[in-house]
């Protein structure tokens, strides 16, 4: 039985008890929560592309929410994000968060909203923040070696992460992120593995995030990272502008997402079987 549709098409019923919002280009400042209060308990997927939202509060009414894409908002590395049990796959593709020194060629609050993702978000594993001043990448012409630290203390931070800005996250990876981002335990310890140039790391993304308690307030190092029983199911798609492959969580399917090579916008479809080719990351526009 396919998914039906109510309320102009905002309410997407997809079966088995679960309800998706598709709000895209609805210009709202403001998430209108009350509108959906009778369905709030079923709400799994809010797709609210391009819209001017700056706050993820409103995520506390939906309790089952699992996905929000928020892609073209006005998001900040100061905005609030609420606890929250269940959500697991979230886009916050071109929002302001964080912001860049033309220069120094230097990010700063990326890490800060890191941070605030960390302590509220405990099950997120699909993470997506491409075109955010504050989160070094090649889309913002940051140095190599920032983005790689950049990436390294996303995966430390967030422990159930498995795929970072469209690329899967890799066990070299958490090791690697380990290492580079000690925890305290481990410095209080002086654990041989921790190098000088991993405490110097360390400072200096507390540092550039202006955060209170930087990374020394993380939890001491667990053996496991995650649960891969519990991994998403992705789907790896070409942008039907620019060709460029895009690996996705499959509860994408319907919603909006912005391509990060060339920035079009279009509906993610259910791939083809017959022509599913092994994901690559999406390459920079020349």
């Amino acid at each position: 039985m396919g998914a039906s549709s109510s309320n102009d098409g905002a309410v997407v019923d997809e079966g088995k008890g679960k309800i998706a919002l598709k709000l895209g280009h609805q210009n709202y400042k403001v998430f209108p929560a009350e509108r959906f209060e009778k369905q709030a308990s079923q709400v799994t997927k809010i797709d609210l592309t391009h819209n001017k939202i700056d706050s993820l509060d409103f995520i506390t009414s939906f309790p089952k929410l699992e996905t929000l894409v928020m892609d073209g908002n006005l998001v900040t590395h100061k905005s609030s994000v609420p606890l929250h049990q269940k959500l697991r796959t979230l886009s916050l593709n071109s929002n302001q968060i964080g912001s860049r020194d033309t220069e120094s060629n230097t990010s700063s609050g990326g890490s800060m909203f890191v941070d605030r993702l960390a302590k509220a978000l405990p099950k997120l594993s699909f993470l997506s923040l491409h075109h955010n001043p504050g989160c070094p990448s090649y889309f913002n012409k940051a140095e190599l070696t920032e983005t790689e630290l950049f990436r390294k203390y996303c995966i430390r931070k967030l422990r159930a992460l498995e795929f970072l800005d469209a690329a899967p996250v890799t066990d070299e990876e958490r090791e690697e992120a380990e290492e580079e981002f000690p925890s305290r335990k481990k410095l209080a310890h002086g654990s041989s593995t921790v190098s000088m140039r991993s405490v110097k790391s360390t400072r200096a993304v507390a540092s550039s995030s202006n955060s209170a308690d930087g990374f020394a307030a993380s939890t001491p190092v667990k053996k496991e990272f995650y649960d891969p029983r519990k991994k998403q199911e992705v789907i790896s798609i070409p942008c039907p502008n620019c060709k460029s492959s895009l690996v996705l969580p499959k509860t994408f399917i319907g919603t909006d997402q912005s391509c990060p090579s060339c920035r079009r916008v279009f509906i993610v479809q259910e791939p083809d079987p017959s022509q599913v080719s092994v994901p690559v990351i999406a390459t920079p526009p020349p």
